[in-house]
């Protein structure tokens, strides 16, 4: 696959979502650990033009005790025809 074609490709954090469903935590309220609101921490979870920084997953990291690599690396989700 082409590096071009890579880079269009939206990802998501489905794995993300799960855990935050699972333990009944608000999107609001998990915007406000990062210090934003609900709608752009929502368009960062699904990827819709925003991404996390790198602060905000560590903080993210160390407020829901979550591994690095499993919900940000290997729980990203790349979209697209071939998939």
């Amino acid at each position: 696959m082409r590096f071009e074609m890579l880079v269009r490709k939206k990802i998501c954090y489905p794995k993300l979502k799960a855990f935050f469903a699972e333990h009944g935590i608000r999107q609001d309220i998990a915007a406000k650990t990062i210090g934003t609101s609900r709608p752009k921490f929502n368009q960062k979870l699904n990827l819709n033009k925003l991404d996390f920084t790198l602060a905000e997953v560590r903080t993210l990291c160390e407020n829901y005790d979550l591994d690095l690599k499993e919900y940000f690396i290997d729980g990203a989700k790349f979209g697209g025809d071939d998939q």
